[in-house]
């Protein structure tokens, strides 16, 4: 017989959601819970518990491509790779070349 999927309580999938990526909630839990969209559960009782795998694999399929602005995440088109992200730097002042007519 194999043993049973470790499962975990809310606090707990709060902390592995923070712990690797920076967010989570148990108050967000609970409205997911409530409205749908969030991660699957399961209810023992009236205890809820989360499958860690199930969770991170949630998590994972939320997270987007990365963008360089916010104009491009409102176009779902991602970040070319390789592309610079921020303003062109300023070059040296001796590579600027001056205008035609000054001197």
């Amino acid at each position: 017989m194999t043993a049973p999927k470790k499962l975990i309580t809310p606090e707990k999938a709060v902390e592995l959601l923070r712990e690797r990526y920076g967010f989570g909630s148990v108050a967000s839990l609970a409205k997911w819970r409530t409205i749908g969209g969030g991660p699957c559960f399961r209810k023992l009782d009236r205890f809820v518990l989360y499958d860690p795998d199930e969770l991170i694999a949630w998590a994972e399929a939320k997270i987007s491509a990365p963008f360089s602005s916010t104009s491009e995440a409102g176009s779902g088109q991602p970040c070319p790779e390789g592309r610079r992200r921020g303003r062109p730097r300023k070059r040296p002042q001796e590579e600027r070349q001056e205008p035609a007519g000054t001197a």
